[in-house]
C-alpha cells in the first residue's frame, strides 16, 4: 500500500511573526519527500479553536474574532514533490491597515499528503492513508505587552504512576499570546524548602486558558506550603497553596 509518512515538514510545526498594521511579512514552509515515490499534497487553511475546558478544534476559517487566515497567501494550493526532493512553499502574510489591528492573532495552514496516482489492485483500488501537518501561524501586531495572567483553577488528581498530581488551569486576560511556564515551590511547616517542581512551558492565546500538570512525587503524607509562580518571560504571578499528600 501506498503511504504519504514519506511527506515532512522541515522547519518547524510553529511560525511566528511581528509587525505593525498595514505590514506585509514572508515566510516558508519547507516540505521534503523522504518515500520512495514523488507524493502530491495539498494547503488549506483552517482557523484554530480553543476553550478553558481543555478542548481544541480545527474549524472553517473565520471562526474566532483573532483569525489571521484571510491575511495569508500560500504560493502553490499543490505540489507533486519528488522522490527526496525539498520544496518552499512561500507564504505572505499582509497585515491590515488598521488603527484597530493589535495583539496576537492566528490560524493553521494544514500541508496533507495525497497519493498522486491511484493504484488498482486485483480486487480493486488501494485506499493509502493520509497524512496532516498542522502548521501554526502565529502573528504579533504592534509593541508586544505582557499580558495578565490569572489562575483559575487547581485540581488535584492522581496520575498512572499513583503520585499526586496538581493541575493548574492558567489564563491569558490580555491581548498578546505568551509562553508561560510554572514553578512550585513546596515548604514544610517549618517553612523549610523542600522542592522545587517546574512544568513544561506552554503557549496561552490571549482571552484563552491552557492546563498544566504539576508532579508532587517523594512527598511523605501531609500537608504542606506551595508558592506557584507563573513565568511568562516577562512578568511573575504568583499564587499561595495548601498541599494535602494522601
Amino acid at each position: 500500500m501506498a503511504s504519504n509518512a514519506g511527506i515532512q515538514v522541515q522547519n518547524g510545526l510553529t511560525h511566528t511573526h511581528s509587525g505593525i498594521a498595514g505590514n506585509v511579512l514572508t515566510g516558508k514552509i519547507r516540505v521534503k519527500n523522504i518515500g520512495k515515490k514523488e507524493e502530491r499534497i495539498l494547503l488549506y487553511k483552517q482557523d484554530l479553536s480553543l476553550s478553558c475546558n481543555g478542548s481544541l478544534e480545527y474549524s472553517n476559517v473565520g471562526n474566532h474574532l483573532r483569525s489571521s487566515a484571510s491575511w495569508i497567501q500560500t504560493s502553490v494550493d499543490e505540489k507533486v514533490i519528488g522522490v527526496n526532493e525539498e520544496y518552499d512553499i512561500i507564504y505572505t502574510i499582509t497585515i491590515p491597515d488598521s488603527a484597530d489591528i493589535s495583539g496576537t492573532y492566528w490560524n493553521i495552514i494544514m500541508v496533507e499528503g495525497v497519493d498522486p496516482i491511484k493504484e488498482e489492485a486485483d480486487k480493486g483500488v488501494k485506499v493509502s492513508s493520509r497524512v496532516r501537518y498542522a502548521v501554526q501561524m502565529i502573528v504579533d501586531v504592534g509593541t508586544f505587552q505582557s499580558p495578565q495572567m490569572a489562575f483559575e483553577n487547581f485540581a488535584y488528581k492522581k496520575n498512572q504512576a499513583g503520585n499526586q498530581t496538581i493541575h493548574v488551569q492558567l489564563a491569558n486576560k490580555g491581548n498578546y499570546a505568551s509562553k508561560t511556564r510554572l514553578t512550585l515551590e513546596v515548604y514544610d511547616a517549618k517553612g523549610e524548602k523542600l522542592k522545587v517542581i517546574e512544568s513544561q512551558s506552554k503557549r496561552l492565546y490571549p482571552q484563552k486558558c491552557n492546563d498544566f500538570e504539576l508532579e508532587l512525587k517523594d512527598l511523605p503524607i501531609g500537608k504542606y506550603e506551595g508558592i506557584i509562580v507563573a513565568d511568562n518571560g516577562k512578568d511573575l504571578f504568583g499564587a499561595n497553596i495548601t498541599i494535602s499528600i494522601q
